[in-house]
């Protein structure tokens, strides 16, 4: 997941576990490289004090060619103990799409997935 790392901008990488139910802060790595489409194999654990900002994007629903809007959490200080956890999402309409670069370095959007949660139901939707 793309952060800001002590104010530079990489990529957490985190595990879950489906027995235990729960997330492992893995480390931070480069990412995937631009120009071979290769993810980073670098692994680097953070330590007690960074500082972390967790990244987002949004789009507005409907025009996949709409600019994308980059949003900022607050600051977080990695103190060793800190933990992701599952939450319930509030409820509203949520669109995801996946991003593919292959390996000459073209890409293709899939169609948008759309769920909708209502009072605990939730509806999915392909477009």
């Amino acid at each position: 997941m793309p952060i800001k790392l002590n104010g530079k901008e990489t990529n957490l990488s985190v595990s879950y576990d489906f027995d235990k139910e729960k997330f492992t802060i893995l480390g931070v790595n480069a990412g995937i490289d631009p120009n071979t489409g290769m993810a980073s194999r670098d692994l680097t654990k953070l330590t007690k004090g960074d500082k972390i900002v967790l990244i987002t994007y949004t789009q507005p629903l409907g025009d996949n060619n709409a600019a994308k809007t980059k949003k900022e959490s607050k600051e977080i200080t990695y103190s060793g103990k800190n933990q992701f956890e599952e939450m319930d999402l509030k409820d509203g309409t949520y669109t995801y799409n996946f991003v593919v670069k292959d390996t000459t370095g073209k890409t293709t959007n899939s169609n948008p997935a759309t769920l909708t949660l209502k009072d605990g139901d939730i509806t999915a939707a392909l477009k």
